[in-house]
């Protein structure tokens, strides 16, 4: 996986996330460096969760932790882009380490997804209804991970981390481009034309009672 961030007033927020269904000579060079760190830390079989900076110098270790990788995507998903379960496999290596060597078919190749962590970059009421709308409409959109109900315009404060995002976004079909194509629509209307994909303040709150946003953590 592959992930970006933005600067966005003082903090930094998490873009998106996406799978690496043709990795090149780089993310080649990125896995066997990962397969290093895991030597060297003892690593030998199980579920690793690793963050990786690739500069200008290489890659450059930033987190390794002895686990499945992080909870913001859907179990379904997943197994769709992995082709496996990530638990059966991590349950499989302890009792039979080494096994992934002796699959016949290998490691199955990644499927194309985003995950796209929704931004707000200015305080505003947030409506999920315009925007589970919006969605509907792209071609490869799966699924909307949001606390907010559609119809409840609730204010949400600027983001600035990956807690104060009102949510995310999958998207996943099996012609990457379309993948690509709807995430950078999502992008630009997100930063563009917000009021598109969240609603127009004054339709929302014509008496300016405002509803606090509190996201379950």
């Amino acid at each position: 996986w592959a992930y970006w961030k933005q600067n966005v007033g003082s903090g930094v927020a998490y873009d998106c996330a996406m799978s690496v269904a043709e990795p090149g000579d780089k993310e080649r060079g990125i896995a066997a460096y990962a397969l290093q760190v895991l030597d060297a830390v003892g690593v030998r079989n199980g579920p690793a969760h690793i963050e990786i900076k690739n500069d200008e110098e290489g890659p450059v270790l930033i987190e390794i932790n002895a686990r499945p990788m992080g909870g913001h995507f859907s179990v379904g998903s997943l197994e769709a882009v992995t082709g496996h379960h990530i638990t059966d496999v991590a349950l499989r290596s302890a009792v039979d380490p080494g096994f992934i060597l002796t699959l016949p078919e290998g490691i199955p190749p990644m499927g194309h997804m985003v995950l796209k962590v929704l931004i707000v970059h200015e305080g505003r009421m947030v409506d999920t209804a315009p925007m589970r709308a919006l969605l509907s409409g792209l071609e490869s959109f799966r699924t909307l991970h949001c606390d907010i109900p559609p119809g409840v315009p609730t204010f949400v404060p600027r983001t600035e981390d990956l807690v104060s995002s009102p949510g995310s976004v999958e998207l996943m079909h099996r012609d990457g481009s379309d993948v690509m194509d709807d995430f950078a629509l999502l992008s630009m209307i997100e930063k563009s034309a917000p009021d598109l994909l969240y609603g127009f303040p004054e339709e929302h709150c014509p008496d300016g009672d405002v509803a606090p946003y509190s996201k379950a953590i």
